[in-house]
């Protein structure tokens, strides 16, 4: 599991060195598989010239920068901000930047190698802005970059099985704070009171869940005037950091939220969910055991067929998801969403891991979490988490 230390510093004053908090963790029972900082081959660069590329039509130009070496390095920008004397960050060929899948590398345009990235603060996963390049105030050329900028750290972690409570930034922040005799600052979950719906959702949404013993705890909630798109800048940045990739923005709180503190959600669309009951008036939410014969096409297409002792998520008579480990095809949010059906549910842990070993070529972020066996304090408050933001 990634953890991102910048993330884990959201909760708690944790400016001891990252030696020192690699400990902790290790003596609190998480071992630290390996450590990492953003962008760590990145160092400091001199600009001392720029000159136009006149082949370009977009304003290339190509820099002449100092990097601390016998001579300097040429390579191509578009960034219109830039003068000869700043002090920008330079990539070299092999940096892994926040959030890129692949090292920087060598690229040949206009007839002419580039080797390398100027970046902005977006590369470097410190802001918004990618429409020029991070100009520092202080710095010698070739100094690392991770000297002069609070770059972040990622940290490679495995939690035993006996801390489900630890699979998520806050766990690990409650840990690190004990360890190290700071305070916990607990994310806030209050619903803002001029969101809050005066529309109780039992009329929306009925849920009868048949099997107990299988769902402890299954809440909903709807959220309307919903409108799909990007999620923020900094939501994106974290969920890169954790080994996310953001989708849209109902998504990515759902990930956020299960990074956050641990519970994963599902996020339906409403109307689709309802339809795929086959019946009119309110969306009928049926939590059980699945029946002979029944089968399910998640997201990428894949059809299963779970056995009689899985749980399932029905609207109406219809299997909608498989419980805590598959998502249907047919209910998902999409584009022109403009009601969400929020999910949060505690299900049995061993039924969720022999479910998922069956039906999964390797588990899932959220049939991981409930295979450990997950606190019932967790749905609403991640309801309540989710809704705010």
């Amino acid at each position: 599991m990634r953890i991102s230390l910048r993330w884990l510093r959201d909760y708690a004053a944790l400016d001891a060195p990252l030696s020192t908090l690699v400990q902790a963790l290790v003596d609190t029972g998480t071992e630290v598989d390996d450590v990492h900082r953003d962008a760590e081959d990145a160092v400091v660069a001199r600009i001392n010239a720029l000159h136009p590329v006149p082949e370009s039509k977009h304003g290339v130009r190509r820099a002449e920068i100092d990097v601390g070496g016998d001579a300097p390095v040429s390579l191509l920008t578009a960034a219109p901000n830039p003068r000869a004397g700043d002090l920008v960050v330079y990539a070299p060929p092999g940096t892994r930047l926040p959030g890129w899948a692949q090292p920087v590398g060598r690229k040949v345009m206009f007839g002419m190698e580039s080797p390398g990235f100027l970046c902005s603060a977006v590369e470097l996963g410190l802001g918004d802005d990618a429409d020029g390049l991070l100009i520092l105030e202080r710095g010698v050329p070739g100094q690392p970059a991770g000297e002069v900028l609070d770059l972040d750290a990622v940290l490679e972690v495995e939690v035993t099985p006996n801390r489900p409570d630890c699979l998520c930034h806050v766990g690990l922040a409650r840990e690190l704070a004990a360890a190290l005799g700071e305070a916990l600052t607990e994310p806030p979950t209050a619903v803002p009171e001029a969101l809050a719906s005066v529309s109780p959702v039992e009329n929306r949404v009925s849920v009868r869940v048949e099997d107990p013993r299988g769902c402890p705890r299954f809440t909903v909630r709807v959220i309307e005037d919903v409108a799909v798109g990007a999620s923020p800048g900094w939501m994106q940045r974290r969920l890169r950091a954790a080994g996310i990739g953001p989708i849209n923005n109902v998504v990515d709180v759902t990930n956020f939220v299960m990074l956050e503190l641990g519970e994963p959600l599902h996020a339906f669309d409403l109307e689709r969910f309802r339809q795929a009951g086959a019946g009119g008036g309110a969306a009928q939410v049926v939590v059980r055991r699945a029946r002979e014969g029944e089968r399910i096409v998640d997201i990428g297409g894949r059809e299963h067929r779970p056995l009689e002792q899985d749980l399932v998520v029905c609207s109406g008579p219809n299997v909608v998801s498989v419980a805590g480990v598959i998502g249907g095809d047919g209910t998902g949010v999409v584009a022109d969403t403009r009601t969400v059906l929020l999910e949060a549910a505690s299900w049995d842990g061993p039924s969720i891991r022999a479910t998922s070993r069956r039906l999964l070529d390797k588990p899932t972020d959220a049939s991981m979490r409930f295979s450990r066996g997950l606190s019932d304090t967790l749905p609403p408050l991640a309801l309540d988490r989710a809704s705010a933001l």
